[in-house]
């Protein structure tokens, strides 16, 4: 075979390996091009920034607060895992131990059909005693009026994805844990402590203090009363102004006055 008649395998050769070469150059472009997409740069940050200080002046105090408490924090979450609103107000003990585990917003809470309470007014409280302990086990967030008043070696656990919503009162003297996918309605109460003493006939002092259980995927109506010692178990619900001191079990149905399971082996949904 002549020399000649190789040249055009080498030259359909070389062409296709530049066309290769364009078809890598250009598609290493797109990638370097889409990867920027949804990474946001510091411009565009700054404008988020300015756009929501415009709608809420308030919330440069908010951040100013927040950031205020990271070192009192045992968290895992970077760079901010708490959220203060501006109005509320967190006090804790130089030896209280105050954990989350990934996000807490406090005094900031909107229902199906628009905020409860009313922020700026009502003053979200968190108060942690000496030795103290606040443990967020997840995304955890309470409205507005909300407080949390852990006393002096007490402890109190929320777990994850559970909200609660304004003006309801958690007032803990020795233990009072809440699962994870707990929904607390407004005016609430929750007090494993009756604070006063007690005494029988004999003269004898009755306890006045004792822990409080709430399982996963509780629903705790308005207006309802849960006191000391009991234990509610997962996906139980508690109609709205109920008063609450005996256990209740696992998906009951709390109603009536006085309080009683009225139905057992219930489902619902948020």
């Amino acid at each position: 075979m002549p020399k000649g008649e190789d040249r055009p395998l080498i030259d359909d050769k070389k062409k296709r390996s530049a066309a290769n070469n364009r078809a890598n150059f250009r598609s290493r472009k797109i990638n370097e091009t889409t990867s920027h997409v949804g990474r946001p740069n510091r411009l565009w940050t700054l404008i988020r920034v300015f756009r929501a200080v415009l709608r809420d002046p308030c919330i440069v105090l908010s951040y100013w607060k927040s950031w205020r408490l990271l070192p009192r924090l045992e968290a895992n979450r970077k760079p901010l895992p708490i959220f203060v609103d501006w109005h509320s107000r967190v006090t804790l003990a130089d030896n209280a131990r105050f954990r989350i585990r990934k996000h807490f917003v406090i005094g900031r809470f909107d229902t199906q059909i628009g905020q409860n309470g009313q922020e700026g007014l009502d003053r979200a409280v968190v108060q942690l005693g000496s030795r103290a302990e606040l443990n967020i086990d997840g995304n955890v967030v309470i409205g507005p009026g909300v407080r949390l008043l852990v006393g002096p070696e007490a402890v109190l656990t929320i777990g994850d994805f559970t909200r609660i919503t304004s003006n309801t009162r958690i007032f803990v003297k020795r233990k009072i844990s809440i699962g994870s996918h707990c929904q607390i309605s407004w005016d609430v109460q929750i007090m494993d402590t009756d604070f006063h003493k007690i005494f029988d006939e004999q003269d004898h002092l009755k306890p006045n203090t004792k822990p409080i259980t709430i399982g996963d995927h509780v629903w705790v109506g308005s207006r309802v009363v849960i006191l000391k010692g009991v234990t509610i178990g997962d996906s139980a619900v508690i109609a709205a102004g109920r008063i609450v001191t005996r256990d209740v079990p696992a998906r009951g149905l709390v109603a009536g006055n006085p309080a009683r399971v009225i139905c057992t082996n219930i489902k619902w949904e948020p």
